[in-house]
């Protein structure tokens, strides 16, 4: 059995609307740059970008959004690290919490025909590597990727 070829669409400006060509659409509504703070195994302190990125079904299908994914990579190509860590209400208060800038909120659930979804991507990335990142998205395992290219100084 053969893996079947992912589809890449070529860049479009960071700001600017992406269209997957099924039906579904992109866009980063935000992008923003701010101070991530570890917060447990794998997780990397230092300077990142919090990303929102929202996604429009075009389509009379609703869309299974639980197997979204993005990622960003740097002027030289090297990936930034997505903070996965999403506080828990009433969790262990001995552990402090970093401040909201370092939680991602990706998307998940099920996006209606004709409806919008936004999602929070937090990643690390320095800031001497942004001019120009690019921003890749997926909104389903396996499904096209968009890309967005430009300046996140």
């Amino acid at each position: 059995m053969r893996a079947e070829k992912v589809i890449t669409r070529p860049p479009v400006a960071l700001h600017a609307v992406a269209d997957f060509g099924t039906g579904v659409s992109a866009r980063i509504t935000s992008i923003k740059a701010v101070k991530v703070q570890a917060v447990g195994p794998g997780s990397v302190s230092g300077p990142g970008l919090n990303v929102v990125i929202q996604v429009t079904n075009h389509t009379a299908k609703a869309l299974n959004l639980n197997n979204a994914v993005a990622s960003v990579a740097s002027a030289d190509g090297t990936p930034g690290v997505l903070m996965v860590f999403t506080p828990n209400e009433g969790g262990d208060e001995d552990i402090p919490l970093p401040g909201p800038d370092s939680f991602s909120h990706p998307m998940n659930g099920s996006l209606l025909p004709r409806a919008t979804a936004s999602g929070t991507y937090v990643f690390t990335i320095p800031v001497v590597n942004r001019n120009p990142i690019t921003v890749s998205f997926s909104y389903a395992g396996g499904g096209p990727v968009v890309l967005f290219k430009g300046d996140a100084s």
